[in-house]
């Protein structure tokens, strides 16, 4: 059972504000640190892990909105409510564009102060991370994430190509999956607080996701729309390599590797062929044609090489037309 309290951080220069705020807090079941500056702030930060901060503006020093700032940039996501004086709208609006979460402006009811607290703690949490982001690969249907080199690869190791904000976006899906996220969310984990709110963004990107993981667009099964709600990605993640998984891996590594070999054959045996037309017709038209046969038979084992599933290999062995080539050494 965890029975960790949620732990604000009070930031205000007036000291009466800061302890009444800090026991009316407490006594809701909070815990609480105080900080008059700045300075004290960030050391605050440094040595605890602090859920909230309740920030006012007008500070000695730097000010409220050149810190939020400097927490933002150091990639802090630690919510943020803002105090403000009656009237300060642009300041409000400023907070809000550099990385706050919510306002209040002074005087300002200390029980309308918690409901927000609550607001934004149930917001900041509403989903729960499934996966670490750790330098672990992670798998889920024929696809692999390597974490450590923000990569996709398909269950042959082809890397399938993602742009960085495709790359977020399926990695907030993977650490989610099962879950239904709604548009704000997914606006606000991958492009941070600074996202600009539209919708069709993150439509695009999904539709992207899509295309690039085979899903269809018309009837998706990977990530599916939930009317209403958002998006849900469906398929189940591990950081474990499925049975299946590596069962086809090693099956197309062997396919690979046995395509190579068969190639490495053809161009030996061609080799020797050509060497014998060469020396046994003197015809140089016919030797020609003969030659341009062997160049054209590597040339298709050559290609066949470098997508070499095992239905394109089927395919394409299948519409090579052996039997002329091989006359052509009769």
């Amino acid at each position: 059972m965890n029975d960790r309290k949620e732990h604000i951080l009070i930031v205000d220069d007036d000291a009466e504000i800061r302890h009444l705020l800090s026991r009316f807090l407490e006594v809701r079941g909070f815990r609480t640190s105080k900080a008059g500056n700045g300075s004290s702030m960030f050391k605050i930060l440094s040595e605890a892990k602090i859920d909230l901060i309740v920030l006012d503006l007008m500070l000695p020093g730097d000010d409220g909105l050149t810190l939020i700032k400097k927490i933002r940039a150091d990639n802090n996501d630690v919510p943020i409510i803002m105090l403000t004086a009656v009237g300060e709208d642009t300041d409000r609006i400023i907070g809000l564009e550099v990385g706050a979460d919510d306002y209040m402006p002074k005087p300002f009811n200390p029980r309308e102060l918690l409901a927000r607290i609550k607001s934004v703690l149930k917001r900041y949490n509403f989903v729960p991370k499934a996966l670490s982001v750790e330098e672990e690969d992670i798998y889920f249907l024929d696809f692999r994430i390597d974490v450590a080199s923000r990569k996709l690869f398909d269950m042959n190791d082809e890397n399938v190509q993602l742009s960085s904000g495709e790359y977020d976006l399926l990695t907030v899906f993977v650490e989610r999956s099962g879950r239904v996220l709604s548009r704000d969310t997914l606006l606000d984990v991958v492009k941070g607080r600074n996202a600009v709110l539209f919708d069709r963004a993150i439509d695009v990107q999904v539709s992207r996701l899509r295309k690039k993981l085979g899903d269809s667009s018309k009837n998706p099964q990977i990530i599916t729309t939930v009317r209403g709600g958002g998006y849900m990605f469906v398929p189940k993640v591990s950081k474990k390599v499925s049975e299946e998984h590596k069962m086809m891996r090693n099956y197309n590594l062997s396919l690979k590797a046995k395509v190579v070999v068969s190639v490495t054959i053809l161009i030996v045996v061609s080799h020797i062929a050509a060497y014998f037309i060469v020396f046994a017709d003197k015809k140089e038209t016919l030797n020609n044609v003969r030659l341009q046969y062997v160049a054209d038979s590597i040339s298709s084992m050559t290609n066949l090489l470098k997508d070499a599933s095992k239905e394109d290999v089927a395919k394409r062995v299948k519409n090579i037309d052996w039997h002329k080539r091989m006359l052509m050494f009769v």
